[in-house]
């Protein structure tokens, strides 16, 4: 069909002959009031022949008897959450607005009940070692590829951003409002950029822009946000004199991991002897700093780890880790990194911009390695361009974000003409469920006017300070 000079499309296709009801159901976890329904989209809307997936579709009506006509949509993370699997978590966060307004949950095409393209885990998945070392072998990614039940290259954003339009339609919906978090807000700017007629206003939480290749800043904003809980360390007193040099205890660390050591499993508490590695090591700090409960701890666990006791580091990431893996699709992953971001990352001129950050290159090394061998398909043209939008636009980020920092929140508003950056003080990744983030969220989606909150009541939020206290003992 024809989209106008701007390619604003309004619909997808022709409207239904009524809208779908979803009807009742139950999510385990989730004790609100869920309706569900499955709406179908074509794997590739370019081919009349194209056979359909279906999306599955949660709605937590709005507790008022009479809701507003805008519903809010929830665009999870990622790439590759199931967004109907983490409804529990963002309830928090957007329960004062699901007073007025129904709350959409769509697991996109690759997630989640939605024709996910999941991987299996490979045969050590259990173990140990495979907590610091879960790089997939070229057996593995072959035995995934081969039991994938669609083509990756059909799994892109932007055909992820129309998917969404075609639930509004079967749903009935015209106006909608977006809440993005992480990959989600990639997804939100890019439905605003390729259906602006159609979103009324958006919240974003911890943005990353589509000009921002995904992985190619890890490491430097890591490293950002380690060295903010290294100061804190540093300006108490206490923490001071547990750990008198916070990057000695990380360089002592890193260097600790390359030899076996004594380790309990986190889940199982079964014993065994392990190499984490200074990549395994690297990456538990990284999944540390995005929860600041954790991070407040890194610097006593650090100088723990370079004593010789790894536990502690090594227990406290692989619960967030093992946490946010139950939602996510490696399939859906890597078939949006690598068709969107990795091509568009100089591997020299990032190895030399990480060089003296913990994480340095690896994870983009090795994401680049398994791109080569993932059949990704074409994005869009422009897929990667600012998004130039005049929709009302709210943007939350961490001040301790180790990866989507204030920083990206500001290259994204710079093109959004009515849009208003808040940041967060003390907090990593995720702030909608944070203080009063929740109040202004609702008042913003009520006016539809973001010059008009008042954000002053974020200020007294704080980092926790830092821990001196032990975090366990060997094994």
């Amino acid at each position: 069909m024809s989209c106008g000079l701007l390619g604003a499309c309004t619909g997808l296709g022709p409207a239904p002959a009524a809208p779908l009801v979803p009807t009742p159901c139950h999510l385990r976890g989730v004790d609100a009031e869920t309706r569900c329904a499955t709406v179908p989209v074509p794997l590739r809307a370019d081919d009349p022949a194209s056979p359909t997936l279906g999306l599955r579709v949660v709605v937590v009506p709005a507790v008022r008897p009479d809701p507003s006509p805008d519903p809010i949509y929830f665009l999870a993370g990622g790439p590759g959450q199931a967004a109907t699997e983490v409804i529990a978590l963002a309830l928090p966060g957007l329960a004062r607005s699901q007073r007025q307004r129904d709350l959409i949950f769509v697991d996109i095409r690759g997630t989640g009940a939605s024709a996910p393209l999941d991987c299996a885990p490979p045969a050590d998945a259990d173990s140990l070692a495979a907590l610091f070392d879960d790089t997939p072998s070229d057996a593995d990614l072959a035995a995934c590829l081969d039991a994938l039940p669609h083509p990756p290259a059909a799994f892109t954003t932007d055909a992820i951003a129309d998917d969404l339009l075609r639930v509004a339609d079967a749903l009935g919906h015209g106006d909608i409002n977006l809440v993005g978090v992480s990959y989600g807000t990639r997804l939100a700017l890019t439905v605003m950029r390729r259906h602006p007629g159609r979103v009324r206003a958006a919240v974003l939480d911890g943005v990353a822009p589509p000009p921002l290749p995904l992985f190619s800043s890890f490491a430097t904003d890591a490293q950002s946000a380690l060295d903010a809980w290294f100061a804190d360390c540093a300006a108490d007193a206490a923490c001071a004199a547990a750990v008198p040099d916070p990057a000695a205890a990380l360089a002592g660390a890193l260097a600790r991991a390359e030899s076996p050591a004594p380790l309990a499993h986190p889940r199982t508490g079964a014993l065994s002897t392990v190499t984490v590695g200074r990549a395994g090591l690297a990456g538990a700090v990284r999944n540390a700093l995005y929860l600041p409960g954790l991070a407040a701890h890194l610097p006593v666990a650090l100088q723990q780890a370079a004593d010789g006791d790894l536990t502690p580091l090594v227990a406290m990431s692989a619960a967030m880790g093992e946490g946010a893996a139950e939602s996510m699709s490696t399939g859906l992953l890597l078939s949006v990194v690598c068709a969107e971001d990795l091509p568009r990352v100089d591997i020299e001129a990032h190895r030399d911009a990480v060089a003296g950050t913990f994480l340095g290159d690896g994870l983009v090394t090795s994401m680049a390695s398994i791109c080569a061998r993932w059949p990704a398909g074409p994005p869009a043209p422009g897929h990667a361009d600012p998004v130039v939008s005049d929709i009302p636009t709210l943007l939350f980020s961490g001040a301790r974000d180790p990866v989507t920092p204030p920083r990206h929140a500001a290259d994204a508003a710079a093109t959004l003409s009515r849009s208003r950056s808040l940041t967060v003080p003390g907090a990593a990744h995720g702030t909608l469920g944070l203080g009063c983030a929740p109040t202004l969220v609702e008042s913003f989606f009520d006016t539809a006017d973001p010059s008009a909150l008042d954000p002053s009541c974020l200020s007294t939020l704080r980092p926790p300070a830092p821990s001196v206290g032990p975090l366990g003992s060997r094994p």
